[in-house]
């Protein structure tokens, strides 16, 4: 028995749920998240910082931006679309939008107020 408590507890670390950090730990350094769209339901739990941007710890640790994933440059459907399955998705997916390659970030924001339609003057 004592065996097998040595080798969970060598293996428990290494686990994702003990790696993950929590929300407030990320704000620490990036408060602008939670007062740029304070009613967004990605601050919320189930949601976490790292369903979007990955392994936040050790990021964290050692503050490299290297070590979590980023939007800027990068297109967002893929991760997006791993929780938003609507309709509206599929119909997005079916677009020219999505042909010419306009991603979710060009139209919607998470870490700010962003209006989607007011969005939609920009380019229409």
């Amino acid at each position: 028995m004592r065996r097998w408590l040595l080798i969970a507890a060598a293996i428990l670390p290494l686990s994702p749920a003990a790696l993950a950090v929590e929300n407030d730990t990320c704000l620490t350094c990036h408060p602008q998240v939670a007062t740029g769209n304070p009613r967004s339901p990605h601050l919320r739990p189930p949601v976490r910082c790292e369903s979007c941007h990955g392994d936040g710890a050790r990021h964290a640790e050692s503050a490299d931006p290297k070590l979590i994933r980023s939007f800027k440059g990068n297109p967002a459907a893929a991760v997006c679309t791993t929780c938003h399955q609507d309709q509206h998705v599929a119909e997005w997916k079916a677009s020219r939008h999505h042909e010419v390659g306009i991603d979710c970030a060009d139209c919607h924001a998470v870490h700010a107020e962003k209006n989607p339609k007011e969005t939609c003057k920009s380019c229409h």
